[in-house]
């Protein structure tokens, strides 16, 4: 089945929507990335992020930072 197949067949949009919807959940995710880069890099500084070689630590680097930027602005019982 060619891709513009399993757009029409199975999920029953055009082959130019699917790219649009695509783009837009990139663009999404893109700018929520930077933001927690923006806001974690003026709370903490620099901080280097797992092993560039390793995208699983890469990942889980990310991740964590991530979780400590929300905590300064979400409140929870330690191991939440």
């Amino acid at each position: 089945m060619t891709l513009k197949q399993y757009c029409k067949n199975v999920l029953k949009i055009s082959y130019d929507e699917l790219f649009e919807k695509s783009y837009e959940e990139s663009a999404r995710l893109i700018e929520s990335y930077l933001i927690m880069g923006a806001i974690a890099y003026k709370e903490f500084g620099y901080k280097e992020i797992g092993n560039e070689k390793d995208s699983n630590n890469l990942y889980e680097g990310y991740q964590e930072l991530e979780s400590e930027v929300y905590a300064l602005f979400i409140k929870a019982e330690k191991g939440f």
